[in-house]
């Protein structure tokens, strides 16, 4: 589900699955975490809260 909301651009979503725990390191078919997967994509807003998102939540 990170990993749709990353690709998407859905940054509400990104944020509630973040503050559900979310795993940010986890991996797509592709290899790419979520944060990858939204600068791939051209999604800023998401990669912006990826990059600050806590690893370790």
């Amino acid at each position: 589900p990170l990993h749709f909301a990353a690709m998407q651009g859905h940054v509400m979503l990104a944020e509630r699955l973040l503050a559900s725990g979310a795993d940010i390191g986890a991996k797509n078919k592709q290899g790419w975490t979520p944060l990858e997967a939204a600068i791939r994509k051209g999604r800023s807003e998401v990669a912006e809260l990826l990059e600050a998102a806590d690893p370790n939540a």
